[in-house]
C-alpha cells in the first residue's frame, strides 16, 4: 500500500473531510518517515493546519531527518502528547482550533487527558462540550476545573446548560473545592428555577389586556367575523400570520387607548384592524325659566375611530372589507353623540377634565410597546418574518 493509499484509508471516516486527508497525504510524501508519525498520532494532521505550510515543511523534515520519537515531534508542534490517541474520525479543522490554540493558555495535560480517554463518539462529544465552554465566556481556571473533574465515563452531559450557570450570580460564586456532583446539583437546582419563572412569565402572556370589559369579543356580519386579540400571545400569532407588526402592540391594547381585531372571512385572513379611543365629555346644556339661568348635564364616554387597517405584509385591505370595517365600528363602537337614548340637545365634545391622567396612560403604553419586544428565547420574531 503506497503512502496516499495509507492516508486515505486512515482519514476514510474523518470529520474534516478532504482537507484533513490531502494535508495528511501532503506531510506523510514530504518525508519517508512522515506516514508513520501521522498513523501513531492523527490529531497531527489536524493541529498541522494551524501551520504555514513552508514553516511546517521547514520543522517537520528537520525532525524527521533527526528521527525524533513521537513525543518530541508532538511537542514541537505545540500538541499535548496526551492527544495522541485521539481517533483519526474526530479530527477535523474545529477540532484543531480546539486542540491547538485554545487549549494552550489552560492545561493541556487535564484537557488531553478527558478527551483520549473516551471512545471516539465521547472525543468528538468532549471537544464539542469545551467548545461550547469557551463560547459563552467561563473563565479558564473554571474550564481546567471542569476537565479535571469531569468523571472519565464518557457520560453525555448538558455542558451548555452547565455554561449558563456558571455565568449566572448563582454559578459566579463557583468554588475550587466543589465536587462534581455539587456542581451538577446547582445546575439542576438552578434549572428548576429557571423552569419556573419562565413558565409563570409565559402564563402572563394569555391573560386579558384590555380594561375595555363591554368591547364585543366577537362580530359577525356578511361572511366577515371580527375577533378581538387580547393577550400578548393573540397578538404576537397575528403579527406572524399577517407578516406585519402587530405583535408589539401590546401596550396600547392594555392601557386602553387601543382594541386589535383579526378580520377573516372564512378561514381566509382579510386583515388586521386596529381603532383607538379618544375619551369625550358629552354636554347637555338644559335651559330652565329665568332668562340665563341654564343647568348643565355631562356624561364621560369614548369616541372610536380606526386607525389601522392592514392585510398581509401591511397591504392595504379589500374595498369590502374596509366597508365592513366601517359597518363594525358603527355597530358596536357608536359615536355617543348620535345615540338615541341619550336624547341630549346642543351636544358637544369636549376633552376629559383628566386629560393629563389619559395622556400619561397613552406615553407608557407607548413605552410598554417597545419594552414588550423580545424578550430572550420566548417570542422569538414579532413580525414573523
Amino acid at each position: 500500500m503506497d503512502i496516499k493509499e495509507r492516508m486515505h484509508a486512515l482519514f476514510a471516516d474523518c470529520a474534516g473531510g478532504e482537507a484533513i486527508k490531502l494535508r495528511a497525504q501532503w506531510l506523510a510524501a514530504l518525508h519517508e518517515r512522515g506516514a508513520d508519525y501521522v498513523e501513531q498520532a492523527p490529531v497531527i494532521a489536524g493541529v498541522s493546519l494551524r501551520y504555514n505550510r513552508d514553516d511546517l515543511s521547514r520543522i517537520w523534515r528537520k525532525q524527521c531527518d533527526e528521527g525524533v520519537k513521537l513525543g518530541v515531534m508532538m511537542d514541537r508542534l505545540k500538541i499535548n502528547r496526551g492527544l495522541r490517541t485521539l481517533a483519526a474520525s474526530v479530527v477535523s479543522i474545529s477540532a484543531s482550533e480546539t486542540l491547538g490554540a485554545r487549549m494552550l493558555p489552560a492545561n493541556p495535560s487535564a484537557l488531553a487527558q478527558q478527551i483520549a480517554g473516551r471512545d471516539a463518539a465521547g472525543q468528538l462529544a468532549w471537544m464539542n462540550y469545551w467548545n461550547n465552554l469557551h463560547g459563552r465566556g467561563v473563565a479558564v481556571p473554571t474550564v481546567i476545573w471542569f476537565a479535571e473533574t469531569m468523571p472519565l465515563t464518557g457520560e453525555i452531559v448538558e455542558v451548555g446548560h452547565m455554561a449558563d450557570f456558571l455565568r449566572t450570580p448563582e454559578g459566579q460564586r463557583f468554588k475550587p473545592e466543589w465536587k462534581w456532583r455539587d456542581l451538577m446539583a446547582g445546575v439542576n437546582k438552578w434549572e428548576e428555577a429557571f423552569k419556573a419563572a419562565k413558565a409563570l412569565e409565559e402564563a402572563k402572556y394569555n391573560l386579558p389586556l384590555s380594561p375595555h370589559k363591554d368591547a364585543p369579543a366577537t362580530w359577525e356580519n356578511d361572511g366577515f367575523t371580527f375577533t378581538m386579540l387580547n393577550t400578548v400571545n393573540e397578538l404576537r400569532l397575528e403579527g406572524a400570520e399577517m407578516s406585519h407588526c402587530v405583535g408589539g402592540y401590546g401596550g396600547y391594547v392594555e392601557n386602553g387607548t387601543s382594541l386589535i381585531y383579526a378580520v377573516t372571512r372564512g378561514k381566509e385572513r382579510m386583515g388586521t384592524l386596529q381603532i383607538s379611543a379618544t375619551p369625550v365629555q358629552i354636554v347637555k346644556q338644559k335651559k330652565v325659566k329665568k332668562p340665563g339661568d341654564e343647568e348643565i348635564e355631562t356624561v364621560n364616554a369614548f369616541q372610536w375611530r380606526v386607525t389601522q387597517h392592514k392585510a398581509k405584509r401591511n397591504a392595504d385591505p379589500s374595498a369590502d372589507a374596509k366597508a365592513m370595517a366601517q359597518k363594525f365600528l358603527g355597530v358596536c363602537f357608536p359615536d355617543p353623540k348620535s345615540d338615541s337614548e341619550l336624547k341630549f340637545s346642543n351636544a358637544k365634545t369636549a376633552r376629559l377634565p383628566a386629560t393629563a391622567e389619559y395622556d400619561q396612560r397613552a406615553r407608557e403604553g407607548g413605552r410598554a410597546n417597545r419594552q414588550r419586544r423580545l424578550p430572550d428565547g420566548i417570542w422569538g420574531n414579532w413580525r414573523g418574518i
